[in-house]
């Protein structure tokens, strides 16, 4: 995959964090204290980049629905619902009200890691996100799910720093298919599909942080012992 200097990033006119940047230049916003401050240094896992992705979208993929929706009033039947399904449990299930896909966000390990002078750690971490979606046909299904891929692929994309957590976002791919029929689907038409994207997290720990080295010539302290009480006897 390309390196985080090749990734595409943000530019003049594409998401919020790009106002005043120069071309080619992306600045992102600055990142919060926690998870990484402390005398420990960053602390970032999978989960972290899970529930940056999720806010963004919590915040930002209803208007981009919304412009999907105004982009293609074709799709009437059933048309676009609000995304707003999310699922702890991937897979297809009950017929969710209003017709909104069912979707859910995987982070299932890095793609690389690289460690740089300062003793940092830079992360591109692979991120999925999965949905699933059912219809009376399979051209409405393929339909609805090709304009939801494309929201989600756009919201991440002009969004590259998820509001200050990462220094870009770079698409890997999408796809779609068909769900085969079983119990589950019941009488309907499912579909699934996948976004694929690298999420570039700099600095993710630091080597060179952490409490200071204990003296090898004075034992541990003891941490059941009371120290600095005072007692009074009357």
């Amino acid at each position: 995959m390309p390196s985080p200097e090749g990734a595409e990033q943000a530019t003049p006119g594409e998401g919020p964090h790009a106002a005043g940047a120069a071309p080619g230049e992306f600045h992102p916003e600055p990142r919060p204290l926690s998870p990484r401050g402390g005398g420990l240094g960053p602390m970032v896992g999978a989960h972290s980049v899970r529930d940056a992705v999720e806010s963004v979208f919590t915040r930002r993929i209803p208007s981009y629905v919304a412009e999907a929706r105004r982009r293609h009033p074709e799709i009437t039947n059933p048309p676009l619902a609000d995304w707003h399904d999310w699922v702890n449990q991937p897979g297809v299930g009950p017929v969710n009200p209003g017709n909104a896909p069912r979707f859910v966000i995987f982070v299932p390990g890095t793609l690389s890691v690289r460690r740089k002078g300062d003793g940092s750690h830079a992360v591109d971490w692979m991120t999925q996100v999965q949905m699933w979606l059912w219809g009376s046909n399979w051209r409405s299904v393929d339909d609805r799910l090709g304009l939801y891929l494309a929201s989600a692929r756009m919201c991440l994309l002009q969004n590259p720093s998820l509001d200050g957590f990462a220094r870009s976002v770079t698409w890997r791919g999408e796809t779609i298919s068909p769900v085969a029929p079983n119990q589950a689907t019941g009488n309907h038409t499912w579909g699934q599909a996948r976004l694929e994207v690298a999420i570039h997290v700099d600095p993710v720990v630091s080597a060179f942080a952490g409490p200071a080295p204990l003296d090898p010539d004075t034992p541990p302290p003891d941490p059941t012992a009371i120290t600095g009480a005072e007692i009074t006897l009357t």
